[in-house]
């Protein structure tokens, strides 16, 4: 049976081996964003010390993601050394690093900084940090990008689109029954589609708008005020597309993804529907 964390450690490992500092200051970045969604990355090489930042108005920063393969205190302490002359006004870092880093440690490493550079390190992203985050379904992506591990489903579209679609319809009955859909009475509204000034508007009922859609459209907005009927538009949209098999209709709540800070692949793959 395939471990995929031991795949993943194998992979950090062959980081280390193989000394690919860029591959993991990509990584890093990705994994510490999750925590910390503000942080901007810099350029791999020429970075003045920071590896990713959180810019202020003035250009300054107090916020630094720092990074090092097999790094330890003293590759912190280099790299805290660099920071203070060209980011004097650095309050906080984050530390990342392919090795194991037990608490007892980062305590250590916490007062050592802070008692020579006046800097506090917020925290340390160990190896236990890194795969625990990459073995989520939503971070896939950086194990094949970064650490070229390759997944079944990204070798054979063909075998698992079919488990989408069994997923997103029944994510579509979930907001059928959260929201009494059979039970009331469909209006098949009038739309109106306001595209740019030189072309024409369009209108089209609610019924022939799932056949309008197709899958180079960027972003499509139902706006109308509370009551409207905005959110039973979106499912019978849904179950029309289901019927055609043309595009997957995934519903995604934007209440849930503000309340919870999730991104909508994040989001996705969390739901139960998609984890079967």
């Amino acid at each position: 049976m395939r471990s995929l964390r031991a795949e993943i450690e194998r992979a950090l490992d062959e980081l280390e081996v193989h000394r690919r500092p860029t591959d993991f200051q990509r990584l890093a970045y990705h994994v510490a964003s999750l925590q910390w969604p503000n942080l901007c990355a810099t350029t791999p090489v020429s970075d003045m010390g920071a590896d990713a930042l959180v810019p202020l108005h003035d250009g300054k920063t107090e916020f630094v993601l720092i990074c090092g393969i097999k790094g330890g205190l003293k590759k912190l302490k280099e790299d805290c050394r660099r920071l203070k002359e060209t980011h004097p006004e650095l309050k906080e870092i984050v530390f990342a690093t392919t090795q194991p880093v037990t608490e007892i440690k980062e305590t250590k490493w916490r007062e050592s900084v802070h008692r020579e550079f006046g800097i506090r390190l917020h925290d340390v992203i160990q190896r236990e940090w890194i795969a625990t985050e990459l073995e989520k379904p939503a971070s896939r992506w950086l194990c094949e990008e970064y650490l070229h591990i390759v997944f079944k489903e990204s070798e054979d579209l063909a075998e698992i689109l079919p488990r989408i679609c069994i997923a997103a319809n029944k994510l579509l009955g979930t907001w059928k029954d959260d929201y009494g859909f059979d039970n009331h009475p469909l209006i098949d509204l009038l739309l109106e589609e306001q595209p740019d000034q030189k072309e024409a508007r369009v209108e089209l009922h609610l019924s022939d708008f799932p056949r309008h859609l197709k899958a180079s459209d960027r972003c499509y907005w139902i706006t109308g005020a509370p009551g409207a009927g905005k959110t039973f538009s979106l499912i019978k949209i849904g179950s029309v597309l289901t019927q055609l098999n043309s595009l997957i209709p995934i519903l995604v709540p934007l209440r849930d993804l503000s309340d919870r800070r999730d991104k909508p692949l994040e989001w996705i793959a969390s739901e139960p529907s998609f984890q079967e």
